[in-house]
Protein backbone atom coordinates (compact mmCIF):
# COMPACT_ATOMS: atom_id res chain seq x y z
CA UNK A 1 0.00 0.00 0.00
CA UNK A 2 0.42 3.40 -0.11
CA UNK A 3 2.41 5.64 2.67
CA UNK A 4 -0.24 8.38 3.79
CA UNK A 5 1.48 11.88 3.08
CA UNK A 6 0.80 14.33 5.43
CA UNK A 7 3.02 17.50 4.83
CA UNK A 8 5.76 18.90 1.72
CA UNK A 9 5.83 17.89 -2.21
CA UNK A 10 4.44 14.86 -3.22
CA UNK A 11 3.78 14.99 -6.87
CA UNK A 12 5.75 17.46 -9.45
CA UNK A 13 4.52 18.29 -12.68
CA UNK A 14 6.11 20.66 -15.27
CA UNK A 15 5.58 21.67 -18.89
CA UNK A 16 7.00 23.91 -21.09
CA UNK A 17 6.43 24.51 -24.78
CA UNK A 18 9.66 25.89 -27.02
CA UNK A 19 7.84 26.44 -30.13
CA UNK A 20 7.16 22.54 -31.31
CA UNK A 21 4.35 20.60 -31.65
CA UNK A 22 4.52 18.97 -28.69
CA UNK A 23 5.37 20.58 -25.03
CA UNK A 24 8.29 19.36 -22.82
CA UNK A 25 6.08 17.41 -19.98
CA UNK A 26 8.27 16.28 -16.41
CA UNK A 27 7.14 14.63 -13.49
CA UNK A 28 7.84 13.04 -10.66
CA UNK A 29 6.05 11.08 -7.32
CA UNK A 30 8.86 12.18 -4.74
CA UNK A 31 8.15 9.11 -2.12
CA UNK A 32 8.38 6.40 -4.46
CA UNK A 33 5.64 3.67 -5.80
CA UNK A 34 6.34 0.76 -3.47
CA UNK A 35 6.44 0.59 0.63
CA UNK A 36 7.90 -2.85 0.30
CA UNK A 37 12.05 -2.15 0.40
CA UNK A 38 12.55 -5.57 -2.01
CA UNK A 39 10.65 -3.88 -4.47
CA UNK A 40 12.98 -2.02 -7.32
CA UNK A 41 10.17 1.17 -6.76
CA UNK A 42 10.79 0.84 -3.28
CA UNK A 43 12.79 4.68 -3.01
CA UNK A 44 13.65 5.01 -7.23
CA UNK A 45 11.94 8.30 -6.96
CA UNK A 46 13.26 9.21 -3.80
CA UNK A 47 16.52 9.02 -5.14
CA UNK A 48 15.80 10.95 -8.35
CA UNK A 49 13.98 13.86 -6.83
CA UNK A 50 16.96 13.90 -4.24
CA UNK A 51 19.13 14.05 -7.31
CA UNK A 52 17.00 17.12 -8.95
CA UNK A 53 15.91 14.40 -11.64
CA UNK A 54 11.87 14.39 -13.81
CA UNK A 55 10.37 11.87 -15.21
CA UNK A 56 9.71 12.60 -19.20
CA UNK A 57 6.04 12.04 -19.49
CA UNK A 58 5.09 11.00 -22.69
CA UNK A 59 2.32 13.86 -23.95
CA UNK A 60 1.75 13.90 -27.45
CA UNK A 61 0.36 10.42 -29.15
CA UNK A 62 3.79 9.21 -30.61
CA UNK A 63 5.94 9.19 -27.37
CA UNK A 64 2.90 7.69 -25.51
CA UNK A 65 3.06 5.21 -28.27
CA UNK A 66 6.64 4.37 -28.03
CA UNK A 67 6.67 3.95 -24.20
CA UNK A 68 3.46 2.20 -24.56
CA UNK A 69 3.79 -1.74 -22.17
CA UNK A 70 -0.05 -2.71 -23.10
CA UNK A 71 -3.28 -1.81 -23.89
CA UNK A 72 -6.31 -2.85 -22.14
CA UNK A 73 -10.05 -2.30 -23.29
CA UNK A 74 -12.61 -2.40 -20.33
CA UNK A 75 -16.51 -2.31 -21.26
CA UNK A 76 -19.96 -3.09 -19.59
Amino acid sequence: GYSEIRHGNSYLQTIGWDGSECPDAYGILTYSQSTDPASAHYADMTRLYSGKGWVDLPFCEGDRDAQEIGRESISE
